[in-house]
C-alpha cells in the first residue's frame, strides 16, 4: 500500500484485532503522513452483505406498508 499524499512506501505503526478484523495505524516514511486501513475477512465480509440485505428487504416491507 502506498501514501495517498505522495504515492510512497508505509509502515505499520500499530495494530490490534477487533470483532470485525484488524485495525492498523500506518505512517509514510517519506512526509509522515499517517491513516488507518481496517482489514476484514472474507468470511466476515459475506456475513456483513449477508445483513445489509436483509436490513435493505425488511426496510422496503416496512416502507411498503405505511
Amino acid at each position: 500500500m502506498n501514501c495517498a499524499q505522495c504515492n510512497r512506501h508505509n509502515v505499520v505503526v500499530s495494530s490490534r484485532h477487533t470483532k470485525l478484523g484488524i485495525v492498523r495505524r500506518r505512517e509514510c516514511l517519506h512526509c509522515s503522513d499517517r491513516w488507518t486501513t481496517k482489514e476484514i475477512s472474507a468470511d466476515r465480509l459475506t456475513q456483513l452483505l449477508e445483513l445489509e440485505a436483509k436490513y435493505k428487504t425488511l426496510r422496503f416491507a416496512l416502507e411498503a406498508s405505511s
